[in-house]
């Protein structure tokens, strides 16, 4: 029911602490059964291939488009990549609790539905 687009970005004098973060809060968002998919749009100025591997473990999209990118632009990547009903876009340090995704589930089959953007 939803693709899940994580907004990743680590400056260059950054800590490893965001990736583990971005890493965290991927892996709470993958194992909810209403997410069919996470998306983690790096918008460093360069790729983390540690970051990538850790993600495909988990079955996680990671993207590095070779620039750096706004957060604006990783977000409207991330949407272009949805393939799912619903998307939903979350900053790198937000962690979702599984309760967040039934109730988002509740939200979206509601027939009120159409009011949410």
């Amino acid at each position: 029911m939803f693709y899940y687009v994580i907004n990743h970005y680590r400056p260059k004098e950054g800590g490893r602490h965001l990736a583990a973060s971005t890493f965290f809060a991927a892996t709470l968002a993958v194992s909810a059964r209403q997410v069919a998919s996470v998306a983690v749009i790096d918008g460093s100025e360069t790729e983390d291939p540690e970051l990538r591997l850790a993600l495909d473990a988990c079955g996680v999209h990671y993207r590095h488009c070779g620039r750096p990118l706004s957060f604006a632009e990783g977000y409207n990547l991330g949407l272009s990549l949805s393939d799912q009903p619903w998307t939903i876009l979350s900053a790198s340090d937000i962690y979702p609790s599984q309760a967040l995704f039934d109730v988002f589930s509740q939200l979206c089959l509601s027939p009120n539905a159409g009011d949410i953007g």
